[in-house]
C-alpha cells in the first residue's frame, strides 16, 4: 500500500500571496455560509470581489452576506442564493441567479463544494 501513496510536491511559500487578484472578479462559492467557505467570502469581498454565496443554510448565508456588505461600507457585493448541492436543479438555479447578480453577466472563478457532481 505504501508504494501507491503519492505526495504532492512542496508548495513554494517564497512567492508572496497577493489578494488583489480578486479585485473586480465575480466569484461563486458553494458551502459559503459558514466555516472555511465563510472565511473565503469575507476575505475575497474585503479585497474587492463580488461574491455569490450558495448554501443550504438560508439563515446563516443571509446573515453572513448582510454583515459583510455592511462591513464593506454598504457596497452590495456579496449575495446569498439558496442551494442544495445534492440537488441538480438547485445547482442550475444557483448558476442562473449568479449570472444575473454578476455586474458583467459572467463568473470569473468558482469554489465548489466537493460533493457537487455534474458534467463539468
Amino acid at each position: 500500500m505504501v508504494a501507491k501513496v503519492r505526495q504532492s510536491p512542496p508548495i513554494d511559500v517564497t512567492v508572496p500571496y497577493d489578494a488583489s487578484w480578486v479585485n473586480g472578479k465575480v466569484i461563486l462559492i458553494t458551502g459559503g455560509a459558514s466555516g472555511f467557505g465563510a472565511g473565503f467570502v469575507q476575505h475575497w469581498a474585503k479585497h474587492g470581489a463580488t461574491v455569490i454565496v450558495g448554501d443550504i443554510n438560508v439563515e446563516k448565508g443571509d446573515q453572513l452576506c448582510r454583515a459583510i456588505n455592511k462591513e464593506i461600507n454598504g457596497k452590495n457585493k456579496v449575495h446569498f442564493v439558496h442551494c442544495d448541492v445534492t440537488d441538480w436543479q438547485s445547482q442550475v438555479n444557483l448558476f442562473k441567479e449568479a449570472v444575473k447578480l454578476s455586474p458583467h453577466g459572467g463568473l470569473d472563478c468558482m469554489k465548489l463544494h466537493p460533493s457537487i457532481k455534474g458534467p463539468y
